[in-house]
C-alpha cells in the first residue's frame, strides 16, 4: 500500500496488459495480503529479496517522491553491507543504491515504512548465467547476507522493552523521535506483543525519544549509542 499508486507513470500501470500492471487496488491480491499479515505477526527485523544481475544493494524508499529519515539507517546498514560482495562482472562492483528505475508499490518500501524492518534487495551479479557461474554469482552474495547478521547483532541498534509496573508488557507503546526527521509518517518504532521496540542507528547519533502508551504517562530519555543497546522502561499508569 505504501506509494501503491504514484505520480510517475513509469513506476507502475493501471493497465491488465502491462506487465507493470499494479493490480485493481492497494495489496489487493491474496498473496500480498498472505505476506502483509506474516510481517504483522512476527515484526521481522531484517528482510532480503535476491535478484539480479545489478550487483547492487537497494535499500527503500525506492519509490519516487518518498523521502527518506535523517539520520537514514537504511542508507547506512546497506552501505555497511554492500562492500562485503563478491562481484563477478568485471565492470562492476558492489555498492548500495536506492533504485534502479522507476518503481512504486514494492513490498520493500512497505516493511520499512509500516514495521521499521531493515528490508533489502541484493542484486546477483550475473544474469541467465550457466550453472556453475550461477553458483559464483550465489556464493557472492553469501558475504552480504553474513555481513547483514553480523551487523545485526553488533548495531548500532536500541533494543527496548517497555513494561508496566508490575514488569507485564506494553505492546501498544510507541516511541517518538525527536532528534529524527520523518518525512513519511512513518509507523515506526512501536512496541510488539511482548512490548519490545528495536530502532536501528547510525554511528554516533544522538538519540532524543520518547514513549508513549494510552494510559501512561510518558517517558522521555536521550542516548547515543554505536553498539546493540539495551534498556528497559517501566511506565506509570495516568491513574
Amino acid at each position: 500500500p505504501f506509494y501503491w499508486e504514484s505520480w510517475n507513470n513509469l513506476a507502475s500501470s493501471g493497465s491488465a496488459s502491462s506487465y507493470k500492471y499494479r493490480g485493481p487496488k492497494a495489496a489487493s491480491e491474496p498473496e500480498t495480503q498472505a505476506m502483509m499479515d506474516l510481517a504483522r505477526k512476527h515484526r521481522f527485523l531484517m528482510s532480503f529479496s535476491f535478484h539480479t544481475y545489478a550487483t547492487r544493494v537497494l535499500f527503500p524508499y525506492t519509490a519516487d517522491g518518498a523521502s527518506n529519515p535523517y539520520p537514514d539507517p537504511a542508507r547506512f546498514f546497506a552501505s555497511s553491507i554492500a562492500r562485503h560482495g563478491i562481484s563477478y562482472r568485471t565492470t562492476r562492483q558492489y555498492e548500495a543504491a536506492r533504485k534502479l528505475y522507476s518503481v512504486d508499490g514494492t513490498d520493500q518500501d512497505w516493511l520499512y515504512h509500516e514495521l521499521g524492518t531493515m528490508a533489502l534487495i541484493v542484486e546477483g551479479s550475473m544474469s541467465t548465467p550457466s550453472w556453475e557461474n550461477a553458483l559464483k554469482s550465489i556464493m557472492g552474495m553469501r558475504p552480504i547476507s553474513l555481513a547483514a547478521l553480523k551487523q545485526l547483532r553488533e548495531g548500532p541498534r536500541l533494543e527496548l522493552q517497555i513494561t508496566d509496573l508490575a514488569g507485564n508488557p506494553v505492546p501498544d507503546a510507541r516511541l517518538s523521535l525527536h532528534s529524527r526527521t520523518m518525512y513519511q509518517r512513518e509507523s515506526w518504532p512501536r512496541a510488539d506483543r511482548y512490548g519490545q521496540i528495536h530502532v536501528f542507528l547510525v554511528p554516533d547519533e544522538v538519540l532524543y525519544a520518547e514513549i508513549e502508551a494510552p494510559g501512561y504517562r510518558s517517558r522521555a530519555f536521550r542516548m547515543q549509542c554505536n553498539t546493540v543497546c539495551t534498556q528497559r522502561f517501566q511506565l506509570t499508569p495516568t491513574r
